[in-house]
Parts: C-alpha cells; sequence; structure tokens
C-alpha cells in the first residue's frame, strides 16, 4: 500500500521541521538541540525559506509605527 506522499528525501522533511519550528517560536539553540546541529550555519540554511515571513511578522509585533496606530484603534 502506497501512502501518496511526494518523493521527497530526508533533508526535505527535516527543512520543514526545522521551519515549523521556527514559526512557532521555538529558540534556534533548542531547534539545533533537537536537529543535532552544531552550528547555526545549518539552522540558517534549512529555514531560510522562512527568514523573510518571520522578519515581517516581528516588525509587525515591534514597530514603534505599528504599535501607535494599534494604540490608536
Amino acid at each position: 500500500m502506497r501512502a501518496d506522499v511526494p518523493d521527497k528525501g530526508v533533508h526535505a522533511f527535516r527543512r520543514g521541521a526545522a521551519a515549523h519550528m521556527k514559526r512557532l517560536g521555538m529558540n534556534d539553540s533548542d531547534i539545533l538541540e533537537v536537529m543535532g546541529w552544531k552550528d547555526i550555519t545549518m539552522l540558517r540554511r534549512y529555514t531560510a525559506e522562512v527568514a523573510g515571513e518571520l522578519a515581517h511578522a516581528a516588525h509587525a509585533r515591534f514597530s514603534p509605527a505599528d504599535a501607535l496606530q494599534r494604540s490608536r484603534s
């Protein structure tokens, strides 16, 4: 019986897991530990696709101008 999962390598699953952990807010040192990576280079490589998304979300949360606008609403 086939699961009809597209043919992906193990790295695609590791990339997806690391990206998911980042999106959930897990800190980098914990992700490194769980994934067995020794330095941040691999984490950055595996989560590069979500870096922009996370940066925009952080900006929306912490931007002084956005906070001012929210307080006026």
